[in-house]
């Protein structure tokens, strides 16, 4: 779906004497396609820039907002957001103070004439109004915008990766004889793919300077449904708008609380019966290896201040970064040339 769409644009734009293809959508941004998928997720892999069309009507407000936070749940950049100013309901005052402070401007069109009867005389009146709108200050400079808009990402784009390779110190990455062609610039994700800048020797005004990269490593392995999932985005944004941030000591939410009950009955061990939550896989090593030392010392009666205690583990293991787990592993690149570095790991030579 996502090839056909983006091979007609280009058809599109190539026919066009201005070299753009608009899209024009049918309903509300969360209205069905024919398959069903509502068009913000049917549109996402492209990632397009967005001209909002607002509502001026009484509830327009409302319907304006949530159509753009809709989007910008989804990826999306809204370059303007654009409404009939009628002087009645003032939603056009209203919206470009709120979307001032989304760096979004906001610009308003004069109402079409009202309706003649005869059908002549408001064609004539209709093209009257639209000619006169093409050629107002305001479609020129939102046309002016767009394009200026477009060229910074652009340049944005074929530049990130000179940029990165002076600034960013990058994990896991041998820097020594790296270059600007084996950094990856990603645009945005969506599902399996990353929407990558094209290397120089392929990159083409002609077929476009981006091109879909699968996520083979799944982003280190925490992107199992894939990128971009607006369900997940929209469980995240409800957990941040609930509860911000809750210091987790004396404390529960519900969410905390359901998923430590669910963890548990899907174990089925009696054995298990709490959930210590921390903050990532590091340190989820350091706790693992503090439980255990505590609960061999307490069972098998250990001084740790008199004996010497090691961990078994597999050959060319590793941990995580933090210095507990780095004692864990044998001498490796990641860890034996860190000065605080105690080798602590008992190899372990699997088959």
């Amino acid at each position: 779906m996502r090839s056909a769409l983006y091979n007609r644009l280009c058809e599109i734009a190539k026919e066009e004497e201005s070299g753009v293809a608009l899209v024009e959508t049918a309903g509300g941004v969360l209205s069905p396609a024919p398959s069903g998928t509502t068009q913000a997720d049917l549109f996402r892999p492209l990632r397009l820039p967005v001209l909002l069309v607002g509502d001026n009507r009484l509830g327009g407000i409302a319907t304006t907002i949530s159509a753009f936070e809709s989007l910008r749940l989804r990826g999306y950049d809204i370059h303007s957001v654009a409404l009939f100013d009628d002087h009645v309901h003032g939603n056009l005052q209203y919206l470009e103070n709120y979307f001032q402070y989304q760096a979004v401007p906001t610009i308003g069109f004069p109402e079409p004439p009202e309706r003649d009867l005869d059908l002549r005389k408001d064609e004539v009146a209709l093209k009257a109004y639209y000619s006169e709108i093409a050629k107002s200050q305001s479609v020129e400079t939102l046309l002016q915008s767009f394009q200026t808009t477009h060229l910074k990402r652009v340049e944005d784009l074929q530049s990130d990766a000179q940029k990165a390779h002076e600034v960013i110190w990058y994990p896991f990455t041998q820097h020594q004889g790296r270059s600007l062609k084996d950094i990856l610039v990603i645009d945005s994700a969506y599902g399996d793919n990353f929407d990558a800048l094209k290397s120089n020797d392929t990159n083409s005004q002609e077929t476009g300077i981006l091109q879909p990269s699968l996520d083979g490593s799944a982003s280190w392995w925490t992107q199992g449904l894939g990128h971009g999932n607006p369900e997940l985005a929209l469980s995240a944004a409800y957990a941040a708008g609930r509860y911000g941030h809750v210091m987790f000591a004396g404390a529960v939410h519900k969410p905390a609380l359901e998923l430590a009950e669910n963890l548990l009955r899907m174990h089925k061990n009696p054995k298990l019966q709490k959930v210590f939550y921390t903050d990532n896989g590091s340190t989820g090593m350091e706790v693992a290896v503090k439980m255990a030392l505590r609960a061999a010392c307490a069972r098998y009666d250990w001084d740790h201040t008199q004996d010497d205690i090691k961990i078994l583990g597999l050959m060319n293991s590793y941990h995580g970064d933090t210095m507990g787990v780095m004692d864990c592993s044998e001498p490796s690149t990641y860890n034996k040339k860190v000065e605080w570095y105690q080798p602590r790991g008992c190899k372990f030579l699997s088959e």
